[in-house]
C-alpha cells in the first residue's frame, strides 16, 4: 500500500496494481481517475469485489473502461537495427542515470568507483552484493549461445538470476528491478523469440526467490511489458532525441524509492554486454 498505488491479489496469486493517474499505465495496472489520497486511504487486507463493470474496495468504487491505443509492450524490436546508435548513446544514458538516480540505487554499478555509499550501511551492502552477482549475469549475456537457447545457456542465465533475485527490501527488491531492466535490454538488442526465451528463464529463476508482487512484474517484463516511461525511452532512442531521453530517464528514476534507477542500471549494463564494443 502506497499513497498513489495499492496491490490486490486473488486466491491464485494474480496481481493487480491500483494506481493513480500520476503513476500512469503499466503492465499490471488499473489506472484510477481519483486523487491519489483515495488509494492511500485503502486498508491493507480489504476485500476486493470485481465484475465486468466495476471494482469496489473499502468504499472506493471504480467504473471499468477499456483503454484504447496503448500496448503494454513498447516497440523494443524497432531498436534492433540501431545497434550502433545504441552504443553511441550509451555514455549519455549512463550519465543521465547517474545524475537522476537517488542515493543507494544500483546506478552505483554504472560508476567506476562509488564514493558516496559506505559498505557499512544497508544501501552499501545491497550495492556490494549486487557487484558480486553481476559478473555471472554479464558472462551469461556475453555468451554466443544466447540466441541458440542451449541447456547450458539456460543454466547460466538461471544461476546468474538467482545471484540477484530478492536482493534488497520492499515489494520489488533492488536485485529484481535490476533483472527487469536486463530483460528490457534483451528485448531491445536480440530477436524477439530469443529475448522472450532468455527472459522467461530469468524471470522464473528469480520468481522462486522473491515476493509475489515482484514475481508478477518480472513475468510481465519477460513478455516485454513495461510502464509508460519505458515507452518514452524507447521512442527517444529511436528518434535520437537527447532531450526526450533526459525526460524519460528522469521519469524512470522517479519510480519508487530506487526501483526505476535499479531497473535502468540493469538495462544499461545489459545493453553494454549484449551489444559489445563493436
Amino acid at each position: 500500500m502506497f499513497d498513489a498505488a495499492a496491490y490486490a491479489l486473488n486466491r491464485v496469486g494474480d496481481v493487480l496494481a491500483l494506481t493513480s493517474e500520476q503513476i500512469g499505465p503499466g503492465p499490471l495496472s488499473l489506472v484510477i481517475r481519483a486523487p491519489s489520497t483515495a488509494i492511500g486511504r485503502l486498508s491493507p487486507g480489504a476485500e476486493v469485489s470485481l465484475s465486468q463493470e466495476c471494482l469496489e474496495v473499502d468504499g472506493l468504487r471504480v467504473r471499468l473502461t477499456t483503454a484504447e491505443g496503448w500496448d503494454s509492450r513498447p516497440p523494443w524490436q524497432e531498436l534492433l537495427p540501431l545497434a550502433s546508435r545504441l552504443r553511441s548513446l550509451w555514455p549519455l544514458l549512463r550519465d543521465l542515470a547517474i545524475r537522476f538516480s537517488p542515493r543507494g540505487s544500483l546506478a552505483g554499478l554504472l560508476e567506476d568507483v562509488d564514493r558516496s555509499i559506505s559498505a557499512a550501511n544497508v544501501e552499501g551492502r545491497v550495492l556490494a552484493k549486487a557487484r558480486e552477482g553481476v559478473p555471472a549475469l554479464r558472462a551469461a549475456l556475453r555468451s554466443e549461445l544466447l540466441a541458440e537457447r542451449s541447456d547450458d545457456t539456460a543454466s547460466e542465465i538461471d544461476r546468474a538470476a538467482q545471484c540477484l533475485a530478492g536482493l534488497g527490501g520492499g515489494f520489488t527488491p533492488a536485485g529484481d528491478d535490476f533483472l527487469l531492466g536486463v530483460m528490457y535490454a534483451l528485448w531491445s538488442a536480440i530477436e524477439a523469440r530469443h529475448a522472450a526465451a532468455a527472459s522467461r528463464t530469468m524471470a522464473e529463476a528469480a520468481a522462486r526467490r522473491t515476493t509475489t508482487v515482484s514475481a508478477a512484474y518480472l513475468r510481465a517484463a519477460a513478455a516485454g511489458a513495461a510502464a509508460q516511461p519505458w515507452h518514452a525511452l524507447v521512442e527517444s532512442q529511436w528518434q535520437n532525441e537527447p532531450y526526450a531521453m533526459e525526460r524519460a530517464v528522469a521519469q524512470i528514476c522517479r519510480v519508487g524509492h530506487t526501483s526505476g534507477s535499479d531497473a535502468l542500471a540493469g538495462y544499461l549494463i545489459g545493453l553494454k554486454e549484449i551489444l559489445g564494443p563493436r
